[in-house]
């Protein structure tokens, strides 16, 4: 459904937000969705909530991969300028390191790249680039 927007040139904007990788999670080892994962995975240990966090967090990076090269291969990605990112952390646990796993990418076509290696919150992170 995003390409459909994205074909039809009609939006300047277009925002989509999931719900992955978070509580309630869905998606097995091979990035399928079985909703019965959904069910009671709020009382999963810390280190299944971890293990599952990580896996989905893999899947988002793989279909964003597979949505990216396509976009590519149909020669639509030039002219489109993206910034996806998550909204907070696993916090699974109170550890720093749990609030700091987000994902951000930003490209445009007049950007050059960098990677950014602070450990920030994501919020610190988008309160800096939009000062």
């Amino acid at each position: 459904k995003i390409e459909d927007d994205i074909d039809k040139k009609k939006y300047q904007l277009i925002f989509v937000h999931t719900l992955v990788p978070h509580i309630p999670y869905g998606f097995d080892k091979d990035c399928n969705y079985d909703g019965s994962l959904s069910l009671l995975n709020l009382y999963f240990t810390k280190e299944k909530k971890i293990e599952q966090h990580n896996l989905e967090r893999k899947c988002v990076v793989l279909f964003l991969d597979k949505f990216l090269a396509k976009l590519e291969n149909e020669k639509k990605l030039d002219f489109i300028d993206l910034l996806i990112l998550s909204d907070h952390g696993a916090r699974i646990t109170k550890e720093k390191n749990s609030f700091l796993s987000t994902i951000y990418a930003n490209r445009n076509k007049d950007t050059n790249y960098k990677e950014i290696l602070d450990e920030k919150t994501i919020q610190e992170l988008f309160r800096e680039k939009f000062k």
